[in-house]
């Protein structure tokens, strides 16, 4: 059997495969913005990277992640549960709507870009804008592509080919890396986004091979079968497009006032933010990807007391992961971004402004990280609502707060106040869960607090092991050794044996996913 026609059964092991590859993947992000920093330094450039991104992924965002997430897979799950004979004019309806409106949206803002970026990013220079406007033009590519590869991954993650899903990502950051390599120094700026096009092709190209094996055959327009599907799809859809559009016009003010701050701070910015993104990727975004379609089916077979269960093991499960992480990260934040980006053209004062940002951003890290969870559970739920009404008040006065602080506290302003946002945005989805699946929200703040104390006690002692070791540094490799390895080591274990003190059941599910894994070795 082809390695990527390989299906898993149950969600800990189709979290097991999407986190081990995004973990890959992941690595490989790190290399990425690593080579990022060392090519281009702290200074504009990474700026004007970062910027061009920022039209593309809002087309992406609200097409894709707006209503793939949303609508597709609730509605397909439907279908091949009782109407398994429409599943496929189903997917094929979607896949037209989808990139109709992103390629004539991609068309417009291609068209408009100058004024568009002229508007967004008013506190860049002339010059910049315009290596801003020639990359955006060409990154345009990036959302349609990645559109029609999100909607065969999702139809993949119901079928439960979570392999090809998984290998996606990987092959989009080799895309990437190639692109700084080996096109950034022949033609500049402008094959980096040439890189982020191969990369998103490569991302489509892996998911071919395993959707002839679902049943699903791509076919031509058909106006009939999409009015059929288009309005059921359009009224889920809907509220969390605007979800997501409330979010990305959050960021879209995020880094507006970033622009206005000193050369470099909005691609510095945008660089700590992917970097404490990697570890929501890894496990929190895994283990969310991996329990909505089994949500959606639960929700679907009326069975709430199952949904109920696998949303609180999904939730401890994030909670212990990336208190965790961040309880690592607050601590050595300073060793960790010198370590990944001390190279090249990227200087020790960008070292230091990342650092601190990261130390931030991990503050929040626990909410961020189950924004994710929260929404695909009120999804699942039929709850479209929620989102969007929280959408409006949490990321309403997150752009008030980056209004008023980011003059006053520099980026670090704009830090805090996206920290904020997630956390209000978490806290009202968080209220309508525990009322939806009439969870018992005293046992779970009482793990949340119990989970907390630990990583706050793992952090004092990493901390005391950092000030002691990092003394006994001379050379770099005894400052990533000493200043980083083995504190974050000490942190890690000392988590752990107070995790197993306390008897916290996510430990025992880790060993008996391992011990099985081994047995069928």
């Amino acid at each position: 059997m082809n390695l990527l026609n390989i299906k898993s059964k149950t969600v800990e092991k189709s979290a097991m495969i999407i986190g081990f590859f995004t973990l890959i993947s992941s690595v490989l992000g790190i290399l990425r913005n690593t080579l990022l920093a060392s090519y281009l330094g702290s200074g504009r450039n990474i700026d004007i990277y970062y910027a061009s991104f920022r039209i593309p992924d809002f087309i992406f965002n609200i097409f894709i992640m707006g209503a793939v997430t949303a609508g597709l897979i609730p509605l397909f799950s439907k279908y091949i549960h009782t109407k398994k004979e429409e599943a496929n004019d189903f997917i094929n309806s979607i896949i037209h709507i989808v990139l109709f409106f992103s390629v004539v949206f991609a068309l417009v803002l291609s068209i408009f870009a100058v004024p568009v970026v002229n508007w967004l990013f008013g506190g860049m220079d002339l010059a910049s804008r315009m290596m801003v406007v020639k990359i955006t033009r060409i990154i345009m590519l990036q959302p349609i592509i990645l559109g029609l590869s999100a909607i065969l991954g999702n139809v993949l993650l119901v079928y439960d080919f979570v392999l090809s899903f998984a290998l996606a990502p990987l092959l989009y950051n080799l895309g990437i890396i190639f692109g700084i390599v080996l096109l950034y120094p022949k033609f500049g700026l402008i094959g980096l986004g040439y890189g982020v096009v191969l990369g998103a092709i490569f991302n489509l190209l892996v998911k071919f091979v395993p959707i002839k094996l679902t049943g699903i055959r791509i076919s031509m327009f058909s106006f009939s079968k999409i009015r059929k599907y288009a309005n059921e799809f359009a009224s889920l859809i809907l509220p969390r497009t605007l979800s997501v559009i409330n979010i990305q016009i959050f960021l879209f003010v995020v880094n507006y006032f970033a622009s206005f701050l000193q050369e470099g701070r909005l691609g510095i910015f945008n660089l700590a933010n992917s970097f404490q993104d990697l570890p929501q990727t890894i496990f929190a975004t895994s283990i969310a990807m991996a329990a909505f379609p089994v949500l959606s089916k639960m929700y679907h077979q009326e069975d709430l007391l199952g949904m109920k269960r696998l949303y609180v093991k999904s939730l401890n499960q994030i909670n212990f992961i990336m208190l965790l992480i961040a309880s690592g990260l607050f601590v050595l934040k300073y060793p960790l971004v010198k370590a990944l980006l001390f190279y090249g053209r990227f200087d020790i004062s960008g070292i230091k402004i990342t650092s601190d940002i990261l130390q931030i951003m991990s503050i929040g890290l626990v909410f961020a990280a189950l924004l994710l969870l929260n929404l695909d559970t009120l999804f699942a739920l039929g709850d479209m609502k929620t989102p969007l009404i929280a959408s409006f008040v949490a990321y309403g006065i997150g752009s008030v707060l980056v209004a008023i602080w980011y003059k006053q506290f520099d980026v670090f302003g704009i830090a805090s106040a996206m920290i904020i946002a997630n956390f209000i945005y978490f806290l009202i989805m968080m209220l309508k869960i525990i009322s939806r699946l009439d969870l018992d929200s005293r046992f779970l703040f009482i793990k949340f607090l119990k989970n907390l104390s630990i990583a706050i006690l793992s952090g004092i002692i990493g901390l005391l092991s950092y000030n002691y070791l990092n003394q006994l540094s001379i050379s770099r490799f005894g400052f990533i050794c000493f200043g980083l390895v083995i504190p974050s080591l000490i942190i890690f274990g000392v988590y752990l044996l107070l995790a197993k003190l306390m008897k916290f059941e996510e430990i025992n599910d880790f060993w008996k996913i391992l011990f099985n894994k081994i047995k069928r070795k």
